[in-house]
């Protein structure tokens, strides 16, 4: 049974992100059709997610069996993914809303892949999004990756941030320096089980996996009170007011784990490859 359950990754809710159709808006009745769990329910954050849309252009497969509770879900084909356009028109996303007793320590993780379509992420010098959010129960903490257009429109690296607030991360801190038309593994945790509070986030290429960066930020104590994770946000969470920037990012395979176990790494399965050797080593006869 060891062998079995090592390779599985073992979560308690996951959306593989395959209902609806090519371009159909993502809602709360869609993402719910691609819900493997019952630790939350589906709501829209916003009034509109007319961006936030359903696609057959860019998908991931998990990489491996993922298994919840007693029942183990096949690798299969992935065929769907979500896609989200950024632009000035404010923030569009949709809500994995906890239950209560509201979880104090959550772990997710999701393929993101950014795509060099339209304007291949080329905005002007430091726009910023915010794309993966998780907020605690007084809507106080948040927990953000953040991507911004570092370079400007002579295309540089994205930088990929870790943006808690408040606190001393408010501002965001690089993770790493990356680029388009890839896929990534990003998770993150949400922990206030114990005397200090802590997000941590961590990204990882998600072709050889190795990690590509991580950091730790401190949460803000709120006296007494107990700060479970509200909601989980998919989409574009921020309205910064950045300028008209046309460019697409992609998600697949949302996984959670409201018992906290940090970080998820999807396992590989039989025909999934092994992470490439490190660059440098020598291999002998």
């Amino acid at each position: 049974m060891a062998s079995i359950a090592s390779a599985q990754t073992v979560i308690t809710d996951f959306f593989d992100m395959e209902g609806g159709t090519n371009g159909q808006i993502v809602s709360p009745a869609l993402a719910a059709s691609t819900t493997i769990g019952t630790n939350g329910v589906w709501t829209t954050g916003t009034s509109s997610t007319s961006q936030l849309k359903v696609s057959t252009a860019k998908v991931r497969p998990p990489r491996g069996d993922i298994r919840i509770g007693s029942t183990t879900l096949p690798n299969g084909p992935s065929t769907k993914s979500w896609v989200k356009k950024v632009t000035t028109s404010g923030p569009e996303y949709v809500d994995y809303v906890l239950k209560t007793p509201r979880p104090l320590k959550v772990s997710v993780g999701m393929f993101m892949y950014w795509s060099s379509a339209g304007d291949s992420w080329k905005g002007d010098w430091w726009d910023y999004y915010d794309l993966f959010t998780l907020t605690g129960t007084g809507g106080i903490n948040y927990l953000v990756l953040s991507v911004q257009t570092l370079g400007g429109l002579d295309g540089t690296p994205l930088s990929f941030n870790i943006h808690t607030d408040p606190s001393p991360c408010n501002s965001g801190v690089e993770l790493f320096q990356g680029g388009v038309d890839k896929w990534y593994w990003v998770t993150m945790l949400y922990d206030y089980s114990g005397t200090t509070q802590n997000a941590l986030m961590e990204i990882y290429d998600a072709t050889t996996w190795v990690r590509l960066g991580a950091k730790s930020c401190a949460l803000p104590s709120v006296g007494s009170a107990s700060e479970g994770l509200w909601r989980i946000s998919i989409g574009q969470f921020d309205s910064h007011g950045n300028p008209p920037h046309n460019s697409d990012f992609y998600m697949d395979d949302l996984m959670v784990d409201v018992t906290g176990s940090f970080p998820i790494l999807p396992k590989p399965g039989a025909t999934a490859p092994p992470p490439a050797a490190p660059t440098g080593l020598h291999i002998g006869p």
